[in-house]
């Protein structure tokens, strides 16, 4: 298992020992500094970067040989997945050697500093020792994978599951409601030669309210114990395990609720250390990944096929997946795509993951392809398994709670969630605004004649949630949007609004708005039938991110038909809708010209360029109109404000507040003016709203 060496191995790191041991240090001032230094650096080679750090943290603090034992001690950070403390350490070093100022590079790689990591990589002397290119190369291709991380979201499992400690390799099972992991902890009575306990399984399980309880060690009597026992698999729907023990893999049957071991995994003669593997549903192909083909030197990917007698065939090795550096975690999907995680292949970071499909014309698995960030990152990212829309991940990421976390990586992120807007009456609210904003984001949605909505929101982040109703604020606050694998589909959530406020601007809300409230959906873990939007790169969220339906589709284009309003047909010859289901991809609102009564005074709309605004004075006949903007009286609206409108007509009024608002058309119904606001906002204008003409007279 990955815990059994805790090295990064990576070839950044390789030629660290050998030419720290290459410079000269300083003559000694303290014998005790001197021993210590002595001690430490044995630890160092010996791999127990945990004994090493503490020793060389008393080094720094006394700036004893600063240089040698800054690099040694950010070396230990870097090895113990902690680039922040490195970059600390070598920030302090005055007046750094190559040494220290390639480490620094390093930190900041591993902290994704990536513009600051290629400033040090120019100035720094093309220098034996060093390969500095290779190290160029892995920044910017770390810098372009991160630019183009699309919407898969990545989570932490949280406090419960992770720790300061190493958790890693998740196996779910009993439909995602059970979880088996490996930890190591950095303190414990019983210790490796790294300074790290030895592996141990942990189980736990999602209670009643959907947490997970704390985990337990599997067997009680792991605390004390000095063997490395890790998960890999579980199959035969929850009633079989292979684990990992000292080298060797071991099949094991759930009876009566205990574990009880069955035999050895023997899949090939002769020594290595066989790490990980996955067995097929029919249990006659095996894939495992082992180094006792290279003597121990890198780990491989190999398949085998089950025999008649039992046993298994010569393993062939997967020569189209390894390379000169680790291959390990080997994982078929239910789709028959074939995930492992490699150092090679042109990694971004330490292991990356890899997916591959068999090709069956040409009887072979096609080239490797990284799945990118933000699944890989300049970390390690190891142990990835996916089930429908869920996978799950190890990861040293920055944001973890300390070295190896586990993760859940959701396909997806963003969730639909519908429901209904009513009063303390239970009557529905109709035509509402509904604003959701989170990040430097904006999504908008409406509420339809009976007060229904949907929208897709964001999972797992905090977004503030506004309602709107002819300008008027009904309610605002706090959401998150949390999701629940279940049998069925829960998506609804309902909003409810008290009237009876004393302040006419805001209408309270039943809701506590001085808490984040949490909005609970239920999907199921399949490609259909699911409340849920693909995952789409937040450039392009205002583009699927819309109203609601309010109607069916043949009935719209009838209805847009006779209110001779037409839709530019998009590329693909068909027609989008106010739909949150629909991407508007390049179709295009156009509002025509349509003639109204001479007698209202006023124009619904004219040849006049909307981007000018004409002063109306006059009394304002009956009928709707839709507002698109209010400002002091004094200040005067940006020359392309109205551009979007075409030729329609803007006037404005200047109103006894001391606000100029412009609006533009006259509607003899509020159904009509309603429509052309829902036109207006889907051309951008999102504050448009309707208003009664006569009301302009009053303000």
């Amino acid at each position: 298992m990955i815990g059994m060496n805790w090295s990064k191995k990576s070839i950044l790191l390789t030629l660290l020992t050998t030419a720290i041991l290459a410079l000269t240090f300083a003559p000694a001032s303290a014998q005790n500094l001197r021993r210590i230094e002595r001690q430490a650096i044995v630890e160092f080679e010996k791999g127990n970067f945990i004994e090493a750090r503490d020793k060389f943290q008393t080094l720094f603090k006394y700036e004893w040989n600063i240089n040698n034992t800054s690099s040694y001690l950010a070396s230990c950070y870097l090895e113990l997945d902690e680039p922040l403390k490195a970059y600390e350490i070598l920030s302090h070093v005055s007046d750094p050697d190559e040494l220290n100022t390639y480490l620094r590079i390093l930190s900041c790689y591993y902290l994704e500093f990536f513009d600051e990591a290629e400033n040090l990589i120019e100035s720094f002397p093309d220098s034996a020792g060093f390969d500095i290119e290779d190290l160029r190369k892995r920044v910017s291709r770390a810098k372009e994978s991160y630019s183009q991380g699309d919407g898969i979201l990545v989570q932490n499992f949280g406090e419960n599951i992770n720790s300061e400690n190493l958790e890693y390799s998740a196996v779910m099972y009993n439909d995602f409601n059970k979880l088996l992991f490996t930890s190591r902890k950095e303190k414990s009575a019983v210790t490796d030669v790294d300074g790290l306990a030895f592996e141990t399984i942990y189980s736990t399980e999602i209670d009643s309210a959907d947490n997970w309880k704390k985990a337990t060690p599997l067997n009680i009597e792991t605390e004390k114990k000095k063997s490395h026992d890790a998960t890999v698999q579980v199959y035969q729907a929850g009633k079989k395990m292979i684990s990992y023990k000292d080298g060797q893999l071991y099949s094991s049957t759930l009876k009566d609720g205990v574990w009880s071991k069955d035999e050895d995994f023997v899949i090939h003669e002769g020594k290595g250390s066989d790490t990980h593997c996955f067995i097929t549903k029919d249990e006659r192909t095996i894939f495992f990944a082992s180094d006792y083909q290279s003597e121990g030197k890198h780990l491989d990917l190999f398949v085998s096929q089950k025999m008649d007698n039992g046993g298994w065939s010569e393993p062939k090795p997967l020569e189209m997946f390894n390379t000169e550096y680790d291959e390990d975690s080997p994982f078929l999907a239910s789709d028959s795509t074939f995930y492992f995680s490699s150092r090679g292949h042109n990694s971004i970071g330490g292991f990356d993951v890899f997916k591959s499909t068999f090709d069956n014309e040409k009887n072979q698995w096609g080239p490797p392809e990284n799945l990118g960030y933000p699944i890989n990152t300049v970390a390690e990212d190891i142990y990835y398994t996916t089930e429908g829309k869920l996978a799950y991940l190890s990861s040293t990421r920055l944001e973890g709670y300390g070295s190896l976390d586990l993760y859940r990586v959701y396909h997806f992120n963003k969730v639909k969630v519908e429901g209904k807007l009513v009063d303390d009456n239970k009557q529905p609210i109709p035509d509402a605004l509904i604003d959701v904003k989170y990040d430097s984001t904006t999504l908008r949605s409406y509420t339809d004649d009976e007060g229904n909505y949907e929208i897709f929101v964001p999972i797992n982040k905090k977004m503030h949630i506004t309602f709107i109703k002819d300008s008027l604020n009904l309610f605002e606050g706090d959401y998150i949007a949390n999701i629940f694998f279940k049998d069925e589909n829960q998506n609804e959530f309902n909003f409810f609004i008290d009237y009876m406020s004393s302040d006419p601007g805001i209408i309270k809300s039943k809701e506590d708005n001085k808490t984040v409230k949490h909005i609970n959906v239920d999907i199921r873990n399949d490609y259909e039938e699911n409340p849920i939007i693909a995952s789409v790169p937040k450039s392009e969220e205002s583009l699927w991110s819309d109203s609601v339906n309010y109607v069916a589709k043949t009935k719209k284009i009838e209805e847009l038909q006779s209110r001779e309003i037409s839709f530019v047909d998009n590329k693909d010859g068909d027609i989008d809708i106010l739909s949150s289901h629909l991407k508007l991809r390049e179709a295009t609102v156009q509002v025509k010209p349509k003639e109204t009564k001479q007698s209202t005074g006023i124009a619904s709309t004219s040849q006049v360029p909307g981007s000018q605004s004409s002063d109306y004075d006059g009394r304002l006949p009956d009928g709707y109109t839709v507002q698109v903007l209010a400002m002091p009286i004094r200040r005067k609206p940006e020359s392309s404000f109205f551009d979007k409108l075409g030729d329609a007509e803007v006037r404005n009024r200047d109103g006894k507040d001391g606000l100029k608002r412009f609006f533009t058309g006259v509607y003899e119904s509020f159904e009509e003016a309603m429509y052309a606001m829902r036109m207006l906002r889907k051309t951008g204008y999102s504050d448009a709203f309707v208003r009664k003409l006569s009301k302009y007279e009053e303000l």
